[in-house]
């Protein structure tokens, strides 16, 4: 987000704008037009407040304004494999997941067993293929990431890779 103010001075310049969310300092500019982009603002309300200060060391405070940000995370589930599937021992298993973003785009999907990357696709229908190997029990996950940095991580699958199929 990107927030900006209006400064000017009759008898002088403005040395700086500084930017609040409520008392918290945001950030500050120096220049003409007075900007500041925050990109970790998660959802919710802010009360934000410019402060100009000129040349002088004079300082003039914005009146408030409130902002909502809401909370767009991407979504993402696991398509494939079902859980409680089994897969046999030595044979690839084909990841794939649903992704979507409402205010933007989904950069990237990540899969990962028990923790450890599997692999990423850059693009729907955000497949990756994998090969466990030993047997036993994974636990599946897909992590979407958008274009603004913003990630979420899907509800969990569970195979088994065993000798045999059931």
């Amino acid at each position: 987000m990107t927030i900006t103010a209006n400064a000017s001075e009759t008898n002088g310049s403005i040395s700086t704008v500084f930017f609040y969310n409520g008392g918290a300092l945001l950030g500050s500019s120096s220049t003409y037009p007075y900007s500041l982009t925050v990109n970790n603002l998660s959802g919710g309300t802010y009360v934000l407040t410019a402060m100009a200060v000129d040349a002088m060391s004079n300082s003039t405070t914005s009146s408030a304004v409130t902002v909502t940000v809401s909370s767009n995370a991407p979504v993402v589930a696991i398509s494939s494999p079902a859980d409680g599937s089994t897969s046999l021992y030595g044979s690839y298993v084909s990841l794939t997941a649903s992704a979507s973003e409402v205010n933007g785009s989904i950069a990237q999907v990540s899969y990962y067993y028990n923790g450890n990357l599997i692999g990423t696709s850059s693009g729907a229908p955000y497949k990756v293929y994998a090969m466990f190997q030993s047997m036993g029990s994974y636990t599946i996950t897909a992590v979407a990431t958008d274009t603004t940095g913003g990630s979420t991580t899907s509800s969990p699958v569970t195979i088994t890779v065993s000798n045999r199929r059931r």
